[in-house]
């Protein structure tokens, strides 16, 4: 273990806005995700809310109606699988406080509520949750529901009027801390920055933010230094020996695949399109292991692509892997 001078490098955002219900957290999440990326998935909470902004968006959706824990976390596999470039997740307090999320799940366990509920489902339910939205190689915006309440106001005539004010989050305590940035927004669709690793934003009050907000935060998530991939040095002569078989056959189909295209047949690739999904299955799982995700998410497989071009990303990922392994392996 020795101390090792300290670089920024790009990440991906992790972002929470929370307010009450009319403050437009939904089409402000849409509206900055649409400044981060352009292919943009949603996990829907709201009954379908979300699909309402379909013709001001471009987005694939996920609606859930039962808010387990295991449901988000797979919803975000899928995310992650399909290589999406935002996922916003609206919302995350139903994985809290909905039907079967983390309260449920403590409520539902007989003995005693701290050391069995808590101890053994909740916090570990929780933690699972946060450990998936931490790890995901895409920017992840997460909207909160609030408690809100009501507060007398008057206007410059003297007239009272009642105001709808968010109070907490709902969510457990604690959860803003792993965010980067995390805003309230009020029924005027105003945003205040309440936390920001991001330093020219901390504290910025922000009218109808929108995509141009996104922009400006992809802009300080990209000023870093490129991420660089962590090998354990024990795990390294493993991945290194995945790998070189994993090439061995990429090379092999690949001059294969030229001799059948000059023979004018064009089917060894189609034959073993079965054990090309492996290969890409392989090398996806060696990037994965020494945080190569974004590579990954540069070059997905997916169910409607070609034999060809599955080798391709598996040929690309592999290529990656492969230049990170012959650095000095750092952990």
């Amino acid at each position: 273990m020795t101390f090792r001078k300290a670089t920024r490098t790009q990440k991906k955002l992790r972002m929470a806005l929370h307010g009450p219900s009319g403050s437009g957290k939904t089409f402000t999440a849409l509206e900055i995700a649409k400044g981060l990326g352009e292919k943009i998935a949603v996990i829907d909470t709201e009954r379908g809310s979300a699909s309402l902004y379909a013709d001001r968006f471009g987005f694939d959706v996920i609606e859930l109606d039962y808010f387990s824990v295991d449901n988000y976390v797979k919803a975000i596999g899928e995310a992650v699988e399909a290589g999406y470039d935002v996922l916003v997740i609206d919302s995350l307090s139903h994985a809290w406080a909905g039907l079967g999320g983390v309260l449920d799940s403590v409520n539902s366990v007989k003995g005693n509520v701290f050391t069995d509920g808590w101890g053994k489902v909740g916090t570990p339910q929780q933690n699972r949750l946060l450990d998936a939205i931490l790890k995901a190689p895409m920017h992840v915006i997460a909207t909160l529901r609030v408690k809100t309440d009501y507060e007398v106001e008057k206007d410059e005539r003297g007239k009272a009027s009642p105001k709808k004010i968010g109070l907490a989050p709902v969510q457990r305590d604690g959860v803003e801390y792993e965010f980067d940035i995390v805003g309230s927004l009020n029924i005027e669709n105003t945003l205040t920055i309440e936390k920001s690793r991001m330093v020219d934003l901390a504290g910025r009050i922000i009218p109808k933010p929108d995509r141009k907000l996104g922009h400006h935060i992809m802009a300080w998530l990209n000023s870093g230094e490129p991420p660089q991939a962590k090998v354990n040095p024990d795990d390294a002569p493993v991945f290194r020996r995945i790998l070189d078989e994993e090439i061995g056959r990429i090379n092999t189909w690949k001059r294969a695949d030229n001799e059948d295209a000059s023979a004018g047949t064009g089917q060894v690739l189609t034959r073993d399109r079965a054990a090309i999904i492996e290969c890409y299955k392989a090398v996806k799982g060696v990037a994965t292991s020494i945080d190569l995700q974004n590579v990954v998410m540069q070059n997905p497989a997916t169910s409607s692509m070609n034999a060809r071009q599955i080798l391709d990303a598996a040929d690309a990922i592999a290529q990656a892997c492969d230049t990170a392994l012959m650095r000095e392996p750092v952990f």
